[in-house]
């Protein structure tokens, strides 16, 4: 789906009109000169994400619609060479009201994902200060330096290919994320976007940089997990091998497939769906560096314990044990034996549990 800037323009307006509002009324809901409005409307100016971003905020309807619904819609009917211009159904407004007040839908869902992967990532940096104030921050942004500088690893200088740097903020951005996503899932989920952004304005190879969108967009599949919000991670990690898969020529890429695998496989225990999260494990296993290795097997150890298959965790968990102490990760460690613990109590096995609890409370 191709994007026009003439697309972006019909969508401000309507933002603007779903509400009934004038030009003025709209930029002062969205802390605008009215003038920048009209100037972005009728052109030269193409608006930006932000400020879609803004105008849509400002109108109270969600992200999601615009990019999943309305944007797709428009740029289909210019398309189908039905033009902007065309007139609208009398009632269009009312039902265009009703249906974005209704719940997310799977469908929806499944559409936002598909559409943000088949985004342009040059579409999103063609504009110019939103505000009177904007031209300062709209230059520090445009200067790719100063984004990546704050996430530099401290003794590394700045080289020539930009594209490690920009993969280097990404992943940061998306291990942020992951750690976020056991107590925030609404943090997580906003480091996993940002994430996302950083990838779509990759400065390289479209195959380098399609690997790099397909391993973000695992992480915001693991962030909607963790907000329960399955129907979308489904539609996440669809997309995230889409893009994973076109970037398969992709050379000398440093993300591992079993980073995806190992993520999915939490989405699909989360639905009960241990056969598939096992095998995802298992995979992952095949192909994963050895000082992750422990952590996997735990991963996998919970997943049979959930499943009922208590013995077979319990062995599992024997293989992670000694793995999981080389790697002096305290979290893994408490992990490995609070498993074992629950373990041995699904077994019966109640003293051999009572007698490490000792070693659990001091974890």
């Amino acid at each position: 789906m191709q994007i026009a800037a003439e697309d972006l323009r019909v969508m401000m307006e309507l933002l603007r009109v779903l509400r009934g509002w004038t030009q003025e009324t709209m930029a002062a809901a969205a802390d605008m000169d009215p003038s920048t409005l009209c100037r972005y409307e009728n052109g030269p100016r193409i608006p930006d994400r932000r400020l879609l971003e803004k105008l849509s905020a400002a109108a109270a309807v969600p992200m999601w619609a615009v990019d999943g619904v309305l944007l797709p819609g428009i740029v289909l009917t210019r398309e189908l060479a039905i033009g902007p211009g065309a007139p609208l159904p009398g009632d269009f407004e009312r039902l265009l009201g009703a249906a974005l007040a209704q719940a997310r839908s799977a469908a929806a869902t499944t559409g936002i994902a598909e559409f943000l992967a088949e985004r342009d990532p040059s579409d999103s940096n063609e504009t110019d200060e939103t505000t009177s104030g904007g031209r300062e921050d709209r230059a520090e942004q445009d200067d790719p330096w100063k984004m990546i500088q704050p996430w530099q690893t401290t003794g590394t200088d700045l080289g020539p290919d930009l594209y490690v740097e920009f993969e280097c903020l990404a992943v940061h951005l998306c291990e942020a994320s992951e750690r976020a996503a056991a107590n925030d899932a609404d943090q997580a989920l906003d480091l996993a976007r940002r994430a996302i952004t950083v990838a779509e304005l990759t400065p390289s190879a479209a195959d380098q940089r399609s690997r790099l969108m397909g391993s973000t967009w695992g992480f915001l599949g693991n962030a909607l997990r963790a907000g329960d919000d399955l129907a979308a991670g489904e539609a996440a990690f669809a997309t995230a091998w889409k893009l994973w898969r076109e970037g398969a020529t992709a050379a000398n890429s440093t993300l591992g497939e079993w980073r995806l695998l190992d993520l999915e496989a939490s989405f699909r225990r989360d639905r009960r769906q241990f056969a598939e999260a096992l095998d995802l494990l298992d995979r992952a296993l095949g192909i994963a560096p050895a000082e992750v290795r422990g952590r996997i097997l735990l991963k996998k150890a919970s997943t049979l314990e959930q499943a009922g298959r208590a013995e077979a965790a319990l062995a599992v968990l024997d293989e992670a044990a000694p793995l999981v102490d080389a790697a002096h990760e305290s979290r893994d460690q408490f992990g490995v034996r609070f498993n074992r613990v629950v373990v041995l109590c699904h077994l019966g096995r109640y003293d051999e549990g009572h007698a490490q609890l000792g070693e659990l409370e001091r974890l």
